[in-house]
């Protein structure tokens, strides 16, 4: 199917989105660009969706549009139909009853459409836990039945770019969310893309991951990730400032392979750049490959990510001081204190 480097991404218990949602804020949908600063932007691109997840990425696009005639015409797709049905009578859409076949035991005698099936399974499963994931419980979007009427070519599809355009979707819609004041706001999208990619770009000294790994997902567990932001949040002082490296203009070799791999897949940056709305652009490799060849490249200083909303224990206790002086020296702030680094803590981590 073409989604080995699915297989080594780690146990991810939880994901901090208030770091996505801070990253879906800064996200420009038209350029596909992180625009950190007014000096130093991220570009996201086809070719980094593959760098960190090793997804197919094909010629043929995945379907935008529900084409569920043409995919529930396919005797597969049919069949498969009526045997999630059987798990809670929810349809194709359940990512429980695909996960119920993925669950049954696989036997060497198992026949072509068994196999179908539990491709067609797999694919719901990825696309609605981790490339695609929606705010609705147990669903996942049909856009992209199309590509699974035959599910030996599913890995001709460039799931890629359909990685892409559901997280420009999700920046949209957050960020008119945001502008509407509405309070209770979801977080669409691949967002373990965007900040596994947007840690992989940051010099974090001690804390960089190996470079030269492909794909880039096996580096970064549950711990580690959790480590790298807590590191990238301002300190009381307003500290550390954290470097990032401009892309280099040159094409390093490793640029020049995932650019033939493209080629050969009949992928057309000018056709996407189309699609988003912008002008044709040339892609960089991911600066984690880079970093260590590229001596003479000029780091620029940008503050690493902070909530404008977020009360550390200094300022809290600052403001206890100030508004309640009558119980200082008392176990109130300290029990204050505590309660207010466990919500902080509950908070920061979904």
């Amino acid at each position: 199917m073409g989604f080995q480097g699915m297989k080594q991404i780690h146990m991810l218990p939880k994901i901090n989105l208030r770091f996505s949602a801070w990253l879906m804020q800064k996200l420009d949908a038209d350029s596909m660009r992180v625009v950190v600063s007014d000096k130093s932007s991220i570009e996201l691109t086809e070719e980094s969706v593959k760098l960190v997840f090793d997804l197919p990425m094909g010629s043929k696009i995945v379907s935008q549009g529900p084409a569920q005639g043409l995919a529930l015409a396919s005797e597969v797709m049919a069949f498969y139909g009526e045997v999630t049905n059987s798990h809670g009578q929810k349809g194709i859409h359940s990512l429980k009853a695909a996960e119920a076949y993925l669950l049954r035991p696989l036997t060497e005698e198992l026949t072509e459409l068994e196999i179908g099936h539990f491709q067609i399974a797999f694919a719901i499963f990825l696309v609605g836990h981790i490339l695609a994931p929606t705010c609705k419980h147990d669903y996942v979007c049909l856009d992209f039945l199309e590509s699974l009427v035959v599910p030996s070519q599913i890995g001709v599809f460039n799931w890629c770019r359909y990685v892409l355009k559901h997280i420009a979707l999700a920046a949209r819609k957050l960020q008119a969310d945001l502008a509407k004041g509405i309070s209770s706001i979801n977080v669409g999208g691949c967002h373990l893309y965007l900040q596994v990619y947007y840690i992989d770009q940051l010099d974090l000294g001690l804390l960089n991951k190996p470079t030269g790994v492909y794909p880039r997902i096996p580096l970064y567990d549950y711990e580690s990730v959790w480590k790298i932001i807590e590191h990238l949040r301002i300190d009381q002082t307003g500290e550390p400032m954290l470097s990032v490296y401009m892309a280099a203009t040159e094409v390093c070799p490793q640029e020049k392979n995932l650019q033939a791999v493209g080629n050969e897949a009949g992928f057309n940056v000018a056709r996407l750049d189309t699609e988003f709305g912008n002008t044709p652009r040339r892609t960089t490799l991911p600066l984690s490959l880079q970093r260590c060849q590229n001596s003479d490249v000029t780091p620029i200083r940008i503050p690493p990510f902070a909530s404008p909303l977020e009360c550390g224990p200094t300022q809290f206790s600052s403001f206890l001081k100030s508004r309640y002086p009558q119980h200082s020296g008392t176990k109130m702030p300290i029990l204050l204190r505590e309660h207010q680094a466990r919500l902080v803590l509950h908070t920061n981590e979904f």
